[in-house]
């Protein structure tokens, strides 16, 4: 660290353990710019110790010099014309607010209760648009130690579904337990529990046998087992793999239109106001 660090680093440490302060002190100047103390320290955490405080405001200054330095920067380049970047600016400045108001208004009107009838209902209209990326499954995945000699009770349950209660009930045999998780009841995308195998989804399925997907590593000295209770490798997706996405789409259509009314909503009361015109 040089020495210029060294000192701003410990004025900061100084600045910030007192118990007192000076609004108008300046901390950092660039040109006719000033940074102040109290500036400074609206940006900093309540609580925090001296130390971290000093951190939380050299990080602070560093920031704001570097922001006019780089706009001063753009500007000698340009020989003093930053008129695209004000056009910018002003794009920007323009979005925020559209955004700003059409999250108002969507809150005080969007109706975002959607029912069972009309998921279905939308769900059987556009089922093209539900088909499956990857395969999906129902199973029960267990991941325990290969010397567990519980091995051939643990994967019977993991049949006929009685797992946590027959093993996981026996303190005995659920310390050779690793993982187990149940997505019996619901769908889940090869993608997702590939992920339990540390495989890409393809070379999991490949290891598939009858009902069994089964993989044990020397190197972990473990052994992960899934039992498919169900798998569709293909087509439209059933309705209850993509419940939430349908919904989320019907709230998106919405939106959608209540936007599109606002939108045409202000620009006819500007026409009718003479407020727009329109050569």
């Amino acid at each position: 660290m040089n020495k210029w660090a060294i000192l701003v680093s410990a004025g900061l440490l100084f600045f910030f353990s007192c118990t007192w302060v000076h609004d108008d002190k300046v901390v950092a100047r660039i040109g006719k710019q000033a940074l102040y103390l109290s500036q400074v320290q609206n940006h900093i955490p309540a609580g925090v110790s001296p130390e971290d405080s000093a951190a939380f405001a050299r990080k602070f200054i560093d920031d704001w010099a570097a922001g006019i330095l780089f706009r001063k920067a753009v500007t000698e380049n340009l020989g003093g014309d930053d008129s695209e970047i004000q056009e910018r600016l002003e794009e920007y400045r323009q979005s925020l607010y559209k955004y700003r108001y059409e999250q108002i208004y969507l809150a005080s009107r969007i109706d975002t209760l959607v029912t069972d009838e009309q998921v279905q209902e939308y769900y059987e209209g556009h089922k093209e648009f539900f088909d499956l990326e990857a395969p999906i499954l129902k199973v029960r995945f267990l991941n325990f130690m290969s010397d567990s000699p519980y091995r051939d009770e643990m994967i019977e349950s993991l049949v006929s579904g009685d797992f946590a209660e027959t093993v996981m009930a026996d303190s005995v045999a659920s310390k050779y337990v690793i993982r187990y998780v149940d997505h019996s009841e619901e769908w889940i995308d090869a993608v997702r529990l590939s992920r339990e195998f540390n495989l890409d989804y393809g070379t999991m399925l490949s290891l598939l046998k009858g009902n069994f997907i089964t993989l044990a590593s020397e190197e972990r000295a473990d052994e992960r087992v899934a039992y498919v209770c169900d798998i569709r490798r293909r087509g439209v997706a059933p309705l209850d793999f993509c419940y939430t996405q349908v919904r989320d789409i019907i709230l998106n259509n919405r939106e959608h239109q209540l936007l599109d009314g606002l939108e045409r909503e202000l620009l006819d009361r500007a026409l009718s106001d003479n407020e727009l015109e329109i050569y």
